[in-house]
């Protein structure tokens, strides 16, 4: 391991979940998903898109209302590859730094543009009542278990996170040029390591 990630947690700590008991960390124990945040984008999407239909894997995309409006086109293709599609809001909202009466007003906004029910808080952060507000309206807030910092200056290794894989493990990514590149680098590994435990590729909703 990385001095770097001694500083930064790769699974999220325990106590997080047990803060939000009815969202979901993992999925089924037979699976493995791919998530993508912050999309869509005009250069990564098209890309990425690409690479998940050659190696034959749905995942589910949690796009940002704003962005989607921009590009209609690129969410319209996520879904004809058979991708699902999620809300991670309006704009990219850090919910414990926003008031709640906004941040649900983005949370909406963003659920009326994608119409899912699936939710990830952007930052992973949500005031206990955001949190309440989101659940009693019957959407799934959907965190991870993985996070290997595709959005960082120097990304966790694939040495460091894909050997601990466990069936189940929801990994974050993100639908940005920086995104895609690491993508390109680990899907080969990743279809190494499902096929080798037996694990099938599998978006939320499959």
């Amino acid at each position: 391991m990385s001095l770097l990630s001694a500083f930064r947690r790769l699974r999220p700590p325990m106590w997080a979940r047990r803060l939000m008991p009815q969202a979901q960390w993992q999925g089924r124990p037979d699976a493995i998903y791919l998530t993508f945040d912050d999309g869509p984008h005009p250069e990564s999407t098209p890309a990425i898109l690409g690479l998940l239909k050659n190696a034959r894997w749905p995942a589910t995309f949690f796009i940002l209302g704003q962005r989607a409006q921009q590009y209609p086109h690129l969410i319209a293709a996520i879904r004809s590859d058979g991708h699902q599609v999620g809300n991670h809001g309006h704009a990219h909202l850090h919910g414990w730094w926003t008031p709640t009466a906004r941040y649900l007003d983005n949370w909406q906004r963003g659920h009326h543009i994608s119409q899912s029910r699936l939710f990830r808080p952007p930052y992973g952060k949500l005031r206990p009542a955001q949190y309440r507000a989101v659940i009693a309206a019957g959407h799934r807030i959907v965190m991870w278990s993985v996070m290997p910092y595709d959005f960082a200056d120097r990304p966790a290794s694939p040495k460091e996170w894909i050997p601990t894989l466990q069936g189940g493990d929801i990994i974050v990514l993100h639908d940005t040029p920086r995104g895609l590149r690491y993508l390109e680098k680990i899907l080969p590994l990743l279809q190494h390591t499902i096929n080798d435990h037996g694990w099938k590729a599998a978006s939320l909703a499959s």
